[in-house]
């Protein structure tokens, strides 16, 4: 192939370009695909367990119901999925990112945290990590107004 007909050689893209492993079986099984509307993403590399106690307990206190609502998705900072993918297997509404960068689901937006963003019918969350977030009672207050606008508001209409 010419190197002018091969797109990772344009200049005018501004972010890497990479190929996606095929199969995603922890992401796309049966058990997630059934109808479940928020897709949370977030990293625990030194596998903290307290975080993901955090984590869970934040979401509760959200009224999200683990079971019915939500796919978990444990990554790493440098873990690469695809956003159209999930659009088209998940029937998710939101995904909400805890410490992990958009652009490794492809997204190459400028996101501001804590500031919910629509983007093809889904809306996006970014936050800082679940280590940030445990350690800052700021980051907590607006994780928590962040969850309260999205969750609890239309519930209590």
């Amino acid at each position: 192939m010419k190197k002018e007909n091969d797109i990772s050689y344009i200049d005018f893209l501004d972010f890497e370009v990479f190929a996606l492993p095929d199969e995603k079986p922890e992401l796309f099984n049966e058990k997630n695909s059934a109808n479940k509307s928020i897709l949370v993403v977030y990293s625990n590399e030194k596998n903290d367990p307290q975080l993901e106690v955090l984590l869970k307990n934040i979401l509760a206190a959200a009224e999200l119901d683990f079971e019915k609502d939500i796919i978990f998705l444990k990554s790493t900072t440098q873990g690469k999925f695809s956003f159209n993918e999930i659009q088209e297997k998940l029937s998710v509404k939101d995904i909400l990112f805890f410490g992990i960068t958009p652009s490794n689901f492809g997204l190459h937006y400028e996101f501001e945290a804590f500031q919910p963003l629509v983007l093809k019918q889904v809306r996006i969350l970014l936050v800082d990590s679940l280590e940030d977030i445990s350690s800052n009672v700021n980051k907590k207050k607006a994780l928590w107004s962040c969850l309260k606008e999205m969750y609890l508001q239309k519930n209590a209409e």
